[in-house]
């Protein structure tokens, strides 16, 4: 069983702006996935984490948090990616001894919208879950295969040779610099 705790990382306009943090059991220092939900940034909340992919990252070393973000059209996308910065920038601060997160071992992974501004935010570590489309297409495929094998997150879904690199059934992903969901790599 793992542990929920939901948290304020950051106050803009009187909005408090919440993440929670899901942790099996133990005080252990974890590496840790910050997931952003998907909803075209118009709707959507973090309570939208499928509890299977929640149980996958969990049961594969991870803490994983789930960000809230404010939504358009009440603010506009610079708002929106400035609150992911801070979500990830009060993980580094806050996630040691608050959630016993290793602040140099935190992937930044999401689900459509929520991987778009994954890419977006600009930070360390980066998934995309859900595919790109349009120029990104054709660099992603590079990339998907291996990092999916190297994922293991999803191995009854991994691509198998001969699949189709587009066909969009298969999950995709998109990794820049290292390689950021083994935690063995995240240590490195």
């Amino acid at each position: 069983m793992f542990s929920r705790h939901s948290y304020v990382y950051k106050v803009a306009s009187s909005c408090e702006i919440q993440a929670d943090v899901y942790r099996l059991p133990g005080d252990a220092m974890r590496p840790a996935l910050l997931w952003l939900h998907g909803g075209a940034l118009i709707f959507g909340s973090r309570a939208t984490l499928a509890p299977d992919q929640l149980e996958r990252y969990l049961q594969a070393g991870y803490a994983v948090i789930s960000a809230d973000y404010r939504l358009a059209p009440e603010v506009k996308l610079p708002a929106i990616i400035e609150d992911l910065q801070d979500a990830y920038h009060w993980l580094r601060v806050q996630g040691p001894d608050r959630c016993r997160i290793d602040p140099e071992r935190i992937a930044v992974i999401g689900h459509s919208a929520g991987g778009y501004l994954a890419l977006m935010a600009d930070l360390r570590g980066l998934e995309d879950l859900e595919g790109l489309s349009g120029c990104a297409r054709a660099w992603q495929h590079k990339v998907e295969r291996t990092t999916l094998a190297h994922l293991a997150l999803y191995p009854d879904r991994a691509p198998q040779s001969g699949d189709d690199p587009f066909d969009d059934r298969q999950p995709q992903a998109i990794s820049f610099g290292t390689s950021v969901l083994s935690p063995r790599e995240l240590g490195e």
